[in-house]
């Protein structure tokens, strides 16, 4: 099934993973404008259902904190699921299907985003896990922040690896990430924001 050569991966343009070509697109590809176009509408049917049983400074306050958890899950699966040690061959496919074949081809414009089975698992788990904690409309307006903070970072991603801009915020940004894939991949794990890199000290070294 897998038709990857460990020793000659090439690094630019698009390889292949799967024999079968179903399977390269379920699995690991995907445009970078399917996340906005799936998960925009639904971030914003739950902002706006949750903004007239709320009010506004709770709403807001839920929203915000909604893109701080995103922001946590988003630090914490790439550094110790996506970059997690492979102690087995097993274990080095398996990290090569879920994220590694974006660090061997990183250029691609379809290894970028967050592929529907990815990122619809993920919506359907923290949606569960508000739903669970807080009431109906603190669950939506806070699931609704977790997803306006999924979508930014898929556009801070996105940017990092085809914007130009290198002045500013964005800049900034935009040379934290290259530093995880060009110097020290077992760093700079944030990538939407460094919030969570500076408060667990995974900088790494000094520019």
């Amino acid at each position: 099934m897998l038709a990857w050569d460990r020793e000659g991966l090439a690094r630019r343009g698009r390889g292949t993973l799967y024999r079968s070509r179903a399977l390269e697109v379920i699995f690991t590809l995907a445009p970078p404008w399917l996340p906005y176009l799936v998960m925009g509408p639904i971030a914003i049917g739950s902002l706006t259902e949750s903004y007239f049983a709320l009010s506004t400074t709770r709403w807001l306050a839920l929203a915000a904190f909604g893109a701080l958890v995103w922001s946590l899950v988003e630090y914490a699966m790439h550094r110790w699921l996506f970059h997690a040690p492979a102690t087995s061959e097993s274990s080095r496919v398996v990290l090569l299907l879920v994220h590694g074949h974006h660090h061997v081809w990183p250029d691609d414009r379809w290894r970028i985003a967050a592929t529907p089975i990815q990122f619809g698992s993920l919506a359907l788990l923290l949606f569960g896990i508000f739903s669970l904690a807080l009431p109906g409309p603190d669950a939506h307006a806070t699931f609704g922040g977790a997803m306006v903070g999924y979508l930014a970072y898929e556009a801070v991603h996105y940017f990092a690896h085809h914007g130009r801009v290198q002045d500013g915020w964005l800049g900034a940004l935009r040379r934290h990430h290259m530093r995880h894939h060009h110097d020290d991949p077992r760093s700079r794990w944030g990538i939407g924001s460094p919030l969570w890199d500076v408060v667990f000290r995974t900088m790494g070294r000094p520019e």
